[in-house]
């Protein structure tokens, strides 16, 4: 893993754009995000979601898609990465 930020934008499905600052951050320190915080999630299956982060930890994380109001939760083992806002 790298200390590398990455300046990336996104458009969304309804045609709005997010400009990010990210960092991939390791399993290891998932618990030390802070509630709120922006990230993108890639699956094994390669699907990636543009997220607002309830709670990480090393079992995985519960989320938000942004614009979404329901609560998902993914399991360490599904996800391939995890990007979030600096």
């Amino acid at each position: 893993m790298s200390d590398e930020i990455l300046e990336v934008e996104i458009e969304l499905g309804d045609g709005s754009k997010q400009k990010l600052s990210i960092k991939e951050i390791d399993v290891s320190e998932w618990e030390e995000i802070e509630k709120g915080k922006r990230g993108i999630l890639t699956l094994v299956n390669g699907q990636q979601m543009l997220i607002e982060i309830n709670e990480a930890n090393y079992e995985g994380i519960s989320f938000k898609t942004i614009g979404g109001s329901q609560l998902y939760f993914h399991e360490d083992i599904v996800i391939r990465s995890l990007f979030v806002e600096q």
